[in-house]
């Protein structure tokens, strides 16, 4: 799909900022606490999180070392008419930020076929080099041999498991929630964590973004149980809290983003955002976003604090949830403008029939993050994500069933 190629260094660029200030807001309890409080009244999911932040915090935090595997998605907002093509911000995503082994596998598809079969205006050095897997890996590998130095060791899925051992040797262990607190053990003393006799220096998270994933108290406490562990997290509770759309909106108000980083990071940063609105907590600007959302929902999506696609509401299921809601419900969502993103004349093939439609697309850039503390150990953008979706659908999600995979081919 077509794309800007001085937008896409851009967003890839500023994912270091982004890096710098999710690690930045996950270390002040504070702020956290003050602006999550109102969501976790009505939202059990990022109440229970909440908790657990807030236990391990007061027990002492046994492992300072924090990884992440971080995706901030974009989508090209047309303000005036096309004129000046704007990249805004959809989300950042701070847990199981999903695709990467796909997405590289796609865009090796795309290169071989635009040099298999040329084209005048396909050239294969105008598709972007694409390798997150190694990316995430080599963060992965950094955080298991930061463990060991401290002295204290499915299909898309699969590919992360299979680089691990076949370039760093380092083992793979999959279990459940459910099977972590059934056969995992914790040193009383040390906090360290092993599993069916072995020590686990990193837990990466593939589940817990979902309601779905806690079917039981079972799963919450092993949650629990893996954040009181010396094992590296990725992420961590304060990572995911970051990631909760509240934060996200907080973030957006002027002078939020400066208290975290430096002016010209801020200034990247804040180049960004789409206008987000709070909801229910009483200003008058909150009553100024929900009246004009009522009046003109085709402006606006209302977003919950749910991560995997298919959460958001739109025009009218959008308004009759504003309508019915009170302030204290209301809380745990947030608005946001709608970003006007042009459209593309395309071709979809579903059930080996080729659709010729119009499609928009965002795009996703992975970042890696490994720090101690204030020390940073390791930051870069690893690679990216194209979706593709038709411009009628609202959502994005793939696993969701509302786009496609694809690769940008930059102009």
């Amino acid at each position: 799909m077509p794309f800007p190629r001085q937008t896409y260094h851009l967003v890839k660029d500023i994912m270091r900022d982004f890096n710098n200030l999710v690690h930045k807001v996950s270390m002040n309890r504070g702020f956290l606490n003050e602006h999550l409080s109102s969501v976790a009244r009505s939202d059990e999911f990022q109440r229970n999180y909440l908790q657990i932040f807030n236990t391990v915090a007061d027990e002492g935090v046994r492992q300072p070392i924090s990884l992440g595997i971080h995706r901030s998605d974009y989508m090209l907002h047309d303000a005036n008419d096309g004129s000046a093509l704007e990249p805004k911000q959809v989300e950042i995503n701070t847990v199981a930020s999903s695709f990467a082994a796909l997405s590289e596998r796609v865009s090796a598809l795309h290169k071989f076929l635009v040099e298999r079969v040329p084209a005048a205006k396909l050239q294969s050095e105008n598709l972007p080099e694409n390798l997150p897997v190694s990316g995430i890996c080599r963060g992965m590998a950094l955080a298991d041999k930061a463990y060991k130095e401290q002295e204290r060791p499915d299909a898309n899925q699969r590919h992360v498991e299979f680089y691990l051992w076949e370039h760093h040797r380092i083992p793979v262990l999959r279990a459940t929630l459910a099977e972590v607190l059934e056969h995992a053990a914790l040193d009383a003393s040390s906090k360290r964590l092993t599993m069916k006799g072995m020590e686990i220096s990193v837990v990466y998270f593939r589940a817990g973004y979902s309601p779905n994933d806690f079917p039981t108290q079972a799963e919450w406490d092993a949650r629990l149980l893996l954040e009181r562990s010396a094992a590296i997290k990725c992420p961590t509770a304060a990572y995911q809290c970051v990631g909760a759309k509240k934060i996200q909106q907080v973030l957006a108000c002027p002078g939020m983003v400066e208290k975290f980083v430096d002016e010209d990071s801020a200034k990247r940063i804040r180049s960004c955002f789409a206008g987000l609105y709070a909801l229910g907590d009483g200003s008058v600007e909150a009553d100024r976003a929900k009246e004009d959302a009522i009046a003109n929902p085709s402006r606006y999506v209302l977003k919950p604090q749910r991560e995997g696609g298919g959460n958001n509401f739109y025009e009218e299921e959008m308004k009759k949830k504003l309508l019915e809601g009170n302030n204290e419900t209301l809380q745990a969502y947030i608005l946001m403008d709608i970003i006007q993103a042009p459209s593309i004349p395309s071709v979809f093939l579903r059930n080996f029939q080729a659709i010729e439609t119009e499609a928009t697309t965002e795009l996703g850039t992975y970042g890696v993050f490994l720090a101690n503390g204030e020390r940073v150990m390791f930051s870069e953008c690893v690679g990216h994500l194209l979706r593709s979706k038709q411009a009628t659908s609202k959502e994005t999600g793939v696993a969701a069933g509302f786009g496609v995979l694809d690769s940008p081919i930059l102009y």
